[in-house]
């Protein structure tokens, strides 16, 4: 259509060059035909064009919105209460249970009543756990744990836990632990819900009473668990899972050495009637035969002291201060067993004057020294690495 109207406007050019004269009367209904087509090819094309502009417009915005809900989801932030705990007993602090016992009260504070991280808890590292006085209250919130919040949702609740714990008792009696109770969310992961911990409100009962250990720091730290598995949960993708927790931690530290002192006042003894025993005259085959017979039983009381270690500390693989003590004690045993038979070897070969010579100037002296002073050692690094 727009080639014709072309073409008859360069028609007309010719016309009027030719022959201007005949401008005047050029038939007007030609160039009111010539606007009409104008006209006529502009109004028929304006529709399609709007129409085309009208989709255009709906496509972008609907990619826009597709667009911006995917940036809104990926920045949500997961929903989250303040979660705060005060420990107001510690109990059963024994290695041979491997465990401890914790009374505490725990609590949340959340926007919505919706949110019930008490209910849903899971104690992790508990082998017995009874719940007591549980209760949800509305309060406002006066100190502004949530912007734009005024009123929120307080829950509370006493816990009576048995916690496993792996007591390293390699330094005994000078032994210091971290006791952890590992709390962790069991309904919703890390993309759902969250915790905070009240740091500024947790805390422990500072006149706790502890027979033969005291608290020497405490802390709530949060701790998110990353699993290989999403537990079938259909909405997630990856093949694992992340759940929300909070750790307490309670350090204590042994400052009683009593039962130390009963624990090894067997093994020293041993020692002391070991150090006696180069006081025995080997030149009587009698004395000999005695003196042999108090090492065989300074012997035998070591090992019976060292078994009954276990009742105390448990069985366990670790290498600790007390067993070293008595290994230490068991070989200065048999080296004085072995010293008596060398001091009888002497007097059988006329070197009577030497072997109590060698008994009760040297081996006696060094004996007693060189022990004392591994014993020390010992202690000393135990203490220090607690």
């Amino acid at each position: 259509m727009l080639w014709a109207v072309a073409r008859k406007n360069a028609e007309l050019d010719r016309e009027i060059h030719s022959d201007p004269r005949r401008f005047t009367n050029i038939d007007r209904q030609n160039s009111g035909a010539v606007l009409g087509i104008h006209s006529r090819t502009l109004c028929e094309s304006a529709p399609s064009f709007m129409l085309r502009l009208k989709q255009c417009s709906i496509a972008f915005l609907l990619i826009l919105a597709f667009w911006f809900s995917q940036i809104t989801d990926a920045l949500a932030e997961p929903k989250t209460c303040r979660i705060g705990t005060y420990v107001t007993t510690l109990r059963d602090l024994e290695p041979t249970t491997k465990a401890f016992g914790a009374d505490f009260w725990i609590w949340s504070v959340c926007p919505s009543k919706e949110l019930d991280p008490i209910k849903n808890i899971e104690f992790v590292n508990a082998t017995k756990i009874e719940r007591m006085y549980n209760s949800v209250t509305e309060r406002k919130d006066k100190i502004g744990n949530f912007q734009a919040q005024d009123k929120v949702y307080w829950a509370q609740e006493k816990i009576k836990a048995t916690v496993a714990h792996p007591w390293d008792v390699r330094n005994y009696p000078f032994d210091r632990h971290t006791l952890k109770i590992h709390l962790e969310e069991s309904t919703f992961d890390t993309s759902a819900f969250v915790y905070t911990p009240d740091t500024k409100n947790s805390s422990y009962r500072e006149n706790m009473q502890i027979e033969g250990w005291r608290i020497t720091g405490f802390q709530i730290s949060p701790k998110t668990t990353v699993y290989e598995s999403t537990f079938g949960d259909p909405e997630l993708t990856t093949g694992k899972s992340e759940y929300s927790g909070m750790e307490i931690e309670i350090k204590v530290q042994r400052y009683k050495v009593m039962t130390f002192l009963k624990v090894t006042a067997g093994v020293y003894a041993a020692a002391l009637i070991t150090l006696l025993s180069f006081y025995f005259n080997t030149a009587e085959s009698g004395f000999t035969t005695s003196r042999l017979s108090l090492l065989s039983t300074a012997l035998f009381a070591t090992l019976v002291n060292m078994r009954g270690i276990e009742n105390i500390l448990g069985r366990t693989e670790q290498l600790t201060l007390v067993d070293k003590i008595h290994i230490t004690t068991l070989v200065y045993i048999f080296c004085a067993v072995a010293i008596a038979i060398y001091s009888r070897w002497l007097v059988e070969h006329k070197c009577a004057d030497r072997a109590i010579r060698f008994d009760r100037q040297l081996c006696m002296p060094l004996f007693s020294v060189s022990f004392a002073i591994a014993n020390i050692l010992l202690i000393v690094q135990a203490n220090l690495m607690g």
